[in-house]
């Protein structure tokens, strides 16, 4: 049967300002795919139940007049044993007919926000077309669970008015919802961040396409991460929560892993790299019989890369094992391939001799190595989640801080404490050793205050993308 693609208009009812969408959609799809495009054209989270019907759900009608038509998610069919189609079982074009072009979308049956989906045009797809493609839009969904449309109406009201103790605590509710990964802002609307989010979803779930084949495609490390996480059969909440933090830094996980080099003007403070490769590079450093480099070359680094400026107060100066600063640059030296154990001594390998003069070529093979390959499950999510936090560089404009905005998003796929309690705060700790060191390397070291905030966000950017 040929493939139609529809013009759609797509406005959620008895709100105002209007927040709409148009975009064009191929009807080929299942009523429950179409179901994952609406919620990423409009910014819901997929957490509630939805269903489809011709006319809307409560509507009061004469006795002339058709019956209603639903399409229903097989749960709720099976569960509450109401009449409806099985969404799984229509097509888009299928119900588009059946209803005269006009087709009402109910998300959350609590909240009941009601959409009316009108066709706008239809037109025989051409092969190039892809499965949907976002047009236009104005202001950001209402936050979920907010109450309705009453809910949604006081939250406007309160948060234009005055700053009172009502408005701190709906502020507080808001920030406890989205945190600091992505906070509500009425007005927004991103055409390109929506589009890149359901180019994401259509290839994770298989609208239109094959499914992504982790062994073939050439996904970057945020493209496989989020993909193995819906290929466990998680819940959609997490796996759309990390999309958005995704378009919201300009990053796409299907682009193939790439060499970011630093930005031009960015000093990539790899000095610290270059100090040890060159201390190394003739007759290699001496190590003890503990195998750790002696006092006299940890007091040499102290000194000439200017560690000490911000060094913490438990480091005494000249012993390895105790200098975490210094044992960080060096460890993660040998973990990138940069340095290597030969006996007792440290070398330099050929990767290091030849990245040792060129600082931007050696900062993007810090940032491709920067998270070891085999990593425990809850180590690596945090460490993804810390870079995407200094990819999205918000500074002030997180309003809980990254430690923080980090807990929230282990909290927010699942994990808990020991005793069950959420999760409150994060460490490096927590995170993957490598990354720690290196990062104390280029952020602590030789010049670093100069751009730090820049070249941070860089390399966050540039480890995701590899």
């Amino acid at each position: 049967m040929p493939r139609t693609i529809h013009t759609l208009r797509l406005e959620l009812q008895e709100v105002e300002p209007a927040i709409w969408r148009t975009f064009e959609v191929d009807g080929g799809i299942r009523l429950d795919q179409f179901h994952e495009i609406l919620q990423v054209v409009m910014g819901w989270t997929n957490s509630h139940l939805h269903g489809y019907s011709s006319r809307p759900p409560f509507e009061r009608v004469g006795s002339g007049t058709p019956p209603i038509i639903e399409w229903l998610m097989e749960s709720s069919l099976i569960e509450q044993e109401v009449d409806g189609i099985d969404e799984m079982q229509a097509t888009l074009s299928s119900a588009l007919a059946a209803t005269g072009g006009r087709l009402y979308y109910t998300y959350d049956f609590g909240d009941n926000w009601l959409h009316l989906i009108t066709e706008i045009s239809a037109k025989p797809a051409d092969l190039q077309d892809p499965v949907v493609r976002i047009l236009e839009g104005a202001h950001a969904a209402p936050p979920e669970d907010c109450g309705g449309i009453g809910g949604f109406a006081n939250l406007q009201r309160v948060l234009g008015g005055e700053d009172t103790e009502e408005r701190t605590d709906l502020q507080a509710w808001l920030d406890f919802i989205s945190g600091g990964w992505n906070p509500y802002a009425p007005s927004a609307f991103d055409a390109e961040a929506t589009r890149r989010q359901l180019d994401f979803i259509c290839h994770l779930q298989g609208i239109g396409r094959e499914r992504f084949d982790p062994e073939s495609a050439t996904m970057n490390r945020l493209g496989k991460f989020l993909f193995e996480r819906s290929r466990r059969g998680e819940p959609d909440g997490p796996r759309v929560f990390l999309a958005l933090l995704m378009v919201a830094a300009g990053l796409d996980p299907l682009a193939a892993p790439v060499s970011v080099p630093f930005p031009e003007g960015i000093d990539p403070h790899t000095g610290c790299y270059q100090w040890i490769l060159r201390e190394a590079l003739d007759e290699g450093i001496k190590l003890t019989a503990a195998g750790w480099m002696t006092p006299a070359v940890v007091k040499k680094a102290y000194a000439e890369l200017d560690f000490g400026r911000e060094l913490y107060f438990w480091e005494p100066v000249g012993s390895e094992s105790k200098s975490t600063t210094v044992a960080g640059m060096r460890a993660s030296a040998v973990g990138v391939g940069l340095l290597k154990v030969e006996g007792k001594k440290l070398t330099v390998t050929a990767a290091g001799k030849r990245l040792l003069e060129e600082p931007g070529k050696l900062w993007g093979h810090l940032a491709s190595r920067a998270v070891e390959p085999r990593l425990e499950a809850s180590r690596l999510e945090t460490t993804l989640l810390i870079l995407m936090e200094r990819a999205l560089d918000r500074g002030e404009g997180n309003p809980v801080g990254w430690e923080a905005a980090v807990a929230q998003g282990l909290t927010w796929l699942g994990y808990q404490n020991a005793d069950g309690s959420p999760i409150s705060d994060v460490w490096w700790s927590h995170s993957s050793e490598r990354l720690g060191g290196i990062d104390s390397s280029l952020n602590i070291g030789h010049r670093a205050p100069a751009g730090r905030a820049e070249a941070t966000r860089a390399f966050a950017r540039a480890v995701l993308l590899s």
